[in-house]
């Protein structure tokens, strides 16, 4: 009986040893699939939240990825324009091609700044001899393009190499898919609405597979991979012209051929520019300068302004002047630096007849130390020369507006 409890003990110590590493191993997976399932529990609420922003996303998604295949596609057209130049290997040919990269290098630049161009504007006719040229070689012998603007058209928002790069796009796809040969149209007129354009490009081509016209606009989709073709073109196409505040429309069906519809807003008409306010003043007005021509000058100046002037050439003279009829004028002009009386004793002066008269100095040197206790007094201004037109009429205008002429003395 001893023997066999004995043997009972050893056989379940054995029966757990053998089992241990397979419990430890049973929990070890147990934890595992704990946190895979608590990891899954997390992708399921994260897909639920992207779920619901899954339609706003899918938005963003678009527009940039549209935007991005639009740099990208320039710059493949600047690479192919240098590639063509050079296999023709004349000093014209690479003018041409640095010329049209630069331009294309300005655009890379609108798309990476969102759009933020000066505003400009376009006639489509007058762009199109350039599309034309710039197609080149891409034209076969069986190809016959044909192209039609209305007279009367307005010209459309974005600048002419904007409009360069859609319409040369366009006639691309259309020739590519006109293989051998085929008629492409390009038509310019009014769209289906007031203020609208709409530019159509249209070939008798092979047409779009029902499956493929959904992704025409997304960049790098393409049914012509095998052709080396990039599929950028209208992704580009889509971006300038939504930049504009434009819509694109593609239509297609195998073997009919492909209508690309374009409608963008007019340029707003060009405002007329606002006639600047008449510089008008009235009274008489003093100018002390001892140079002779630059008195001269101010002179001429003031007198436009409807203004009669009197001239000194010294601070002496300037302050007899002033003296002899306070009254009369309605305010001086001086020179910080003239012969004769120091410009300080002449303003004194006639501050003690007139009380608050508007005096402006003037000068080519920084003399403000000079002037300091000058312009402490109030109704004393500082310009220094040389100074426009519009500076000096300001500031006179400011000077004598609570200083009308007064009425001399009988």
């Amino acid at each position: 009986m001893l023997v066999l409890g004995i043997a009972s003990l050893a056989l379940a110590r054995r029966v757990r040893g053998i089992a241990a590493p397979w419990v430890l191993q049973l929990e070890e997976a147990l934890d595992t699939e704990r946190d895979r399932s608590a990891g899954l529990a997390v992708q399921v609420r994260r897909h639920e939240e992207d779920e619901r922003r899954g339609s706003r996303r899918s938005l963003l998604r678009g527009a940039l990825t549209r935007r991005m295949g639009a740099v990208e596609a320039i710059a493949q057209s600047i690479a192919r324009d240098l590639r063509l130049a050079l296999a023709g290997d004349a000093p014209a040919s690479l003018g041409a091609a640095a010329e049209r990269s630069a331009q294309r290098a300005e655009r890379l630049a609108w798309l990476a700044g969102g759009g933020r161009a000066r505003e400009q504007q376009t006639t489509l006719a007058a762009v199109w001899p350039r599309v034309f040229s710039l197609l080149g070689t891409r034209l076969e012998p069986g190809h016959l393009v044909k192209a039609t603007f209305a007279p009367d058209l307005p010209p459309v928002a974005g600048s002419g190499e904007t409009w360069v790069q859609i319409l040369l796009a366009l006639a691309e796809n259309a020739l590519d898919a006109t293989p051998g040969g085929g008629i492409v149209e390009v038509e310019a007129g009014r769209g289906s609405r007031e203020g609208l354009a709409r530019i159509s490009v249209i070939d008798n081509g092979r047409g779009i597979p029902p499956d493929v016209l959904p992704h025409v606009m997304e960049p790098f989709y393409t049914s012509r991979s095998e052709q080396g073709a990039e599929g950028l073109g209208l992704a580009m196409v889509a971006s300038l012209v939504e930049g504009h505040g434009g819509e694109v429309r593609v239509a297609s069906k195998p073997g009919a051929g492909t209508r690309v519809d374009i409608e963008v807003p007019f340029a707003p008409a060009p405002r007329e520019p606002e006639a600047p306010e008449p510089m008008r003043l009235e009274g008489v007005v003093l100018v002390a300068d001892d140079d002779s021509e630059l008195r001269r000058s101010l002179a001429k100046t003031l007198a436009s302004f409807g203004l009669e002037v009197v001239e000194a050439d010294t601070g002496s003279m300037a302050r007899a002047e002033l003296m002899a009829n306070p009254a009369r004028f309605r305010a001086a002009v001086l020179d910080v630096v003239m012969p004769g009386t120091p410009v300080g004793e002449v303003v004194a002066a006639i501050r003690e007849r007139r009380a608050g008269f508007p005096v402006l100095l003037v000068s080519g040197y920084d003399t403000m130390q000079m002037v300091d206790a000058v312009l402490a007094l109030g109704g004393v201004r500082f310009l220094k020369k040389p100074f426009t037109r519009e500076e000096l009429f300001h500031v006179l205008e400011d000077l004598c507006s609570g200083a009308a002429p007064e009425r001399a003395a009988p």
